[in-house]
C-alpha cells in the first residue's frame, strides 16, 4: 500500500489529471474512466448499482470495504465477499518509537527536499 509517509515523501510516483473538454455529459472518457476504476475495485458489489453518482459510489466503496475487513476479522471464515476495498488503519507507533525516531525525522527529514546545509542556513 502507498498510505504512508515515506511514499507521500521520498518515493517518487507518478500522479495524472484526467480533463475532458464536455466532462459534463455521461459520455466523456474522463467519467467513464472513473466509472470503470470504480467497477473494478467493487467488483461484483458493482452490479447494478449508479457508479455515475459520486455519493453512492463512495457509500459502495464503504460498504465494500467493511464487508471484506469483517471477512478477514474472522478468519475468512465463508465465500468471500466481492470486491478489492479495504480500511486503511495506520499502526500507532509505541512510545519508544516515537522517543527515538522523532529527534531524528526532524533532523533528516524537508518537506522541501534540501540537504541539512540548506536547512541550516534557511535556504530554498
Amino acid at each position: 500500500h502507498n498510505a504512508n509517509r515515506r511514499s507521500w515523501t521520498h518515493d517518487s510516483e507518478l500522479s495524472g489529471a484526467v480533463l475532458h473538454v464536455g466532462a459534463h455529459t455521461s459520455h466523456s472518457w474522463a467519467r467513464q474512466l472513473r466509472v470503470d476504476l470504480a467497477r473494478e475495485h467493487l467488483g461484483e458489489n458493482a452490479t447494478g448499482a449508479n457508479l455515475e453518482n459520486s455519493l453512492q459510489t463512495f457509500e459502495l466503496f464503504q460498504k465494500t470495504a467493511k464487508n471484506l475487513d469483517a471477512w478477514v476479522a474472522t478468519g475468512k471464515r465463508g465465500p468471500r465477499p466481492p470486491g478489492h476495498l479495504r480500511t486503511y488503519i495506520q499502526a500507532p507507533l509505541s512510545l519508544w518509537t516515537r522517543i527515538w525516531a522523532f529527534p531524528i525525522y526532524k533532523l533528516l527529514y524537508d518537506p522541501e527536499g534540501r540537504n541539512l546545509k540548506m536547512r541550516l542556513a534557511k535556504k530554498f
